[in-house]
């Protein structure tokens, strides 16, 4: 069975990723070298003591699993703790803040 999935109508006329355009236009500029910030791409290591915080959380067993799909629960009611005031009203955790592995899940 061969499926086809259409763009939803809200970005079916955008022609590229925002990530393409971006690319696209940093390459145009002539300001030259661009420094990417945004993907990760680091032009040196990081301090001693977060290599050795990372080493020693991979140490624990407890740390090497799947976070659970819908966030910590610790971490929702924070962010939501954190949010209210900006939103001037009280957000549910469990309704309203949404925990993602990055932006690529997040747009869905």
């Amino acid at each position: 069975m061969d499926v086809k999935f259409a763009p939803a109508k809200r970005v079916a006329g955008q022609r590229q990723d925002v990530w393409s355009i971006v690319n696209e236009a940093a390459a145009a500029s002539p300001m030259q070298p661009i420094v990417n910030m945004g993907q990760g791409f680091f032009g040196y290591n990081p301090p001693q003591f977060i290599i050795d915080a990372a080493k020693s959380a991979l140490d624990r067993v407890e740390c090497n699993q799947y976070s659970p799909t819908k966030g910590r629960p610790r971490l929702k009611k924070a962010l939501a703790d954190a949010y209210s005031p900006f939103f001037g009203r009280k957000l549910d955790p469990e309704t309203e803040v949404t925990i993602t592995t990055g932006a690529n899940e997040g747009r869905g």
